[in-house]
This record gives structure tokens, sequence and C-alpha cells, in this order.
């Protein structure tokens, strides 16, 4: 059995941005009493990333053997037969975006660090790792994984938490890979670097 799945959907706009503090505009005002100082601080864009008429359709329509050999053939490594899976996302995939613009500070919308007009990517794309009923593959087990909280309250190895949290799941140990055939184009690809951008990406 295989599931036939098409998936469709459109964005008109999505602007994602980093914030942080901005130290230079802070300002000391007097408060109610006239003898507290407040202090008002604004957030400036570290990083933005803008997204403008985004369409992605894909289409999950081939049944599971020619999907095994489509990526069989994609897989550089071809000194043994794969399986794949047992969860293989992806399929014939149709993107395309209007407009992209990242910055990263101290550029700006004006002189953007990227920016990429009408792009255009269509072909096949898979995120799939080897089965692992596959011949000669490690078998998984169970992993627990710590995770802290932001509270600073005592100091507990190299990390300032007073809180313990964790969580135990089973990790195959088999990274995913990205298999893709695709056409990719664009109308306008422009890109900003120079000494000014040393402090945000060394």
């Amino acid at each position: 059995k295989y599931q036939l799945m098409s998936i469709k959907f459109d964005i008109p706009f999505l602007d994602v941005a980093l914030l942080n503090d901005d130290n230079d505009s802070r300002r000391y005002l007097f408060g109610e009493d006239q003898s507290q100082l407040m202090c008002h601080q604004f957030l400036r864009d570290e990083f933005r990333l803008c997204f403008e008429s985004v369409k992605l359709s894909v289409e999950r329509n081939t049944p599971p053997e020619s999907v095994q050999q489509q990526i069989s053939a994609l897989d550089e490594d071809h000194s043994s037969t794969f399986r794949y899976g047992p969860a293989i996302q992806g399929g014939e995939l149709l993107l395309t975006i209007g407009h992209i613009v990242s910055t990263l500070r101290p550029l700006n919308i004006a002189t953007p660090l990227l920016r990429i007009d009408d792009l255009d990517m269509k072909g096949f794309l898979y995120l799939a790792g080897i089965s692992p009923s596959t011949p000669g593959v490690t078998k998984g087990k169970q992993v627990t994984s710590a995770l802290f909280c932001h509270h600073d309250c005592i100091h507990v190895g190299e990390h300032d938490c007073c809180c313990s949290y964790g969580i135990s799941y089973y990790s195959a140990g088999i990274p995913v890979k990205l298999y893709t055939d695709c056409q990719v184009c664009c109308q306008q690809l422009e890109i900003s670097y120079g000494p000014v951008m040393n402090h945000s990406i060394p």
C-alpha cells in the first residue's frame, strides 16, 4: 500500500526577523516621581529574511518501488543496493518565489545581504535515510538527552541552571540525506559583502 498525496500552499508574504537590543538607542527618562530614571531601549534587526509570493507544490503520487529506484539512482554510493525509509519525505517539487530579501546587520533593505527575484525550482527532492533493515547498518538504541532551562539559579557544571529536564527517544543512528534532481533558475541574484561585514560574518 502507498499513499497518494498532493501538497500545495501559497504564502503572499513572510517576514522573519531575529531581534536584539540596540544599546545605541538607550534613553534615560525621569519617572513619575521625577527622581527615578527609567531606561527606554529599542530593538534592532540582527538578521531578517523576507519572502514574497511563495507557491509550493509537492506531488507524492509515485509508487514506493519507483521512489526507491529514483533515490538509488540519485545516491552517489553505488557500492551496494540500499533500501531507504521507512519514512521518505518529498516528491515532485514545484517552488516559485517572487522575491527573497535577506539582511544582516549592518546591511539593510536598501543594501541587502542577498536578493533573489523570480526564483523557480522544479524537479524531484527527497529526504530519506537508509532503512534500518539494510544489512550492515548498526542497530539503533534508546537515548536520553538533557534539556536545560533559562533560569539562572545555581552553577551546575557548565550550565547556569537549577532545573533538569530531558527527553528519551529512540535513535536509529542513521542520518537523513537529501536527494535532489532539480532545475533552479532566477531572474536576478544580488549578494553584498565587504569589510563592514567582518563582525557579523567572521
